[in-house]
């Protein structure tokens, strides 16, 4: 099989040349007389071949609305190192265009990958139709399990409502003088499950406005339309548009969102998933079969998501956010509940600032 540049985007062209290649390099190689084998000496050894599976990742990054991915190639190669034994070796193959999605896993399938996992793009169509082609191969894609399914696939899910959840524990706890800008991002079905945790989790706030903003027009309108009077307020945007980004940060005291915007003001939070952990699970499934307990539902307790902090976020929004999370991968909050408990004013800040300050000096005596 050909080869791709690790981390390139692959197109049509770019399939059909590689065979072409293939082709080509076999009629030069075939000059009617086999070349005489070397026979090595008793001391000679040649390296043995990597134990464990051969992974490729298909990780789609155009053709529709994706999700925020951190340090791919990075965190694949430091996955294989971990998993001496059970990985032989990961590609990862990076497509610019979701078309291409479906002819390069039917490549790296064909080129005896024992695991493909694609991410992005027409994913489950995919894998399924090339289940049956390729039946020594197994495939993985994010998708909701169901019971159908080939027996060499598998549809992992994401808990998108418990990101959305910590996301809107963040947001109130980053509200201040003014409004703060939450973007869940733009693919819409798992955007849907991500709002609701968030809903959950800003019940209790003064003010949440929750709008879905298509364009720069309806995201200006929105925040424009704020009454000053009844801030602070947390504002909820749906789609992950870089201008839409611009005007929400312009306006907001901070603002969370997925971390592959790039704005004028940096985000306070950045969340993006692992794909390394989805790779993770999925090697787990095909090296332990009989294991029951394997999930198909991957949270923040198998280390899918990614919370980056910027500078100046204050302690206790690190703090809020950190244990949110951390319940959530002990199994013990649920996303879709709502929270109850108000969030601390700014009256009530300084109350405790002042009673800090008292056991300060109690602490150190006179």
């Amino acid at each position: 099989m050909g080869t791709h540049r690790r981390g390139a985007g692959v197109g049509r062209r770019a399939v059909a040349g590689l065979l072409a290649a293939a082709a080509v390099t076999a009629a030069c190689t075939d000059t009617g007389d086999p070349a005489p084998v070397p026979t090595p000496s008793p001391d000679e050894s040649s390296e043995p071949a990597p134990s464990g599976v051969q992974v490729a990742v298909v990780l789609a990054t155009g053709g529709g609305p994706t999700l925020p991915t951190a340090d791919v190639e990075q965190r694949l190669a430091e996955l294989a190192a971990e998993r001496v034994g059970d990985i032989a070796r990961i590609r990862p193959v990076v497509i610019d265009e979701a078309d291409f999605v479906p002819d390069t896993a039917a490549l790296l399938a064909d080129g005896g990958a024992d695991l493909v996992c694609v991410i992005g793009g027409p994913a489950v169509r995919t894998v399924l139709d090339l289940a049956d082609r390729f039946p020594a191969s197994r495939f993985c894609a994010l998708g909701a399990p169901r019971d159908d399914l080939p027996p060499n696939v598998d549809l992992l899910e994401l808990d998108h409502e418990a990101l959305g959840h910590v996301l809107g524990v963040a947001a109130a706890e980053l509200a201040g003088d003014r409004p703060v800008g939450l973007i869940l991002g733009g693919d819409s079905e798992d955007r849907t499950r991500r709002r609701a945790g968030t809903r959950a989790a800003l019940a209790a706030s003064p003010v949440v406005i929750d709008a879905a903003v298509e364009d720069v027009g309806d995201a200006t309108d929105l925040v424009t339309g704020l009454d000053e009077e009844v801030e602070p307020a947390v504002v909820v945007v749906d789609t992950a548009s870089t201008s839409v980004a611009d005007v929400v940060a312009a306006i907001a005291d901070a603002w969370i969102g997925p971390a592959d915007l790039t704005t004028d003001v940096p985000a306070a939070i950045a969340w993006s998933v692992r794909v390394d952990a989805i790779v993770a699970a999925a090697v787990d499934r095909l090296v332990t079969p009989d294991d029951p307990d394997l999930p198909t539902r991957l949270g923040f307790g198998e280390g899918v998501f990614t919370l980056a902090f910027g500078e100046g976020v204050a302690d206790r929004v690190r703090d809020a956010t950190r244990i949110a999370a951390d319940e959530f991968a002990r199994g013990a909050r649920d996303p879709l509940r709502a929270v109850t408990r108000p969030r601390p004013t700014a009256d009530d800040d300084d109350d405790q600032d002042d009673q800090d300050d008292q056991d300060d000096q109690d602490d150190v005596g006179p």
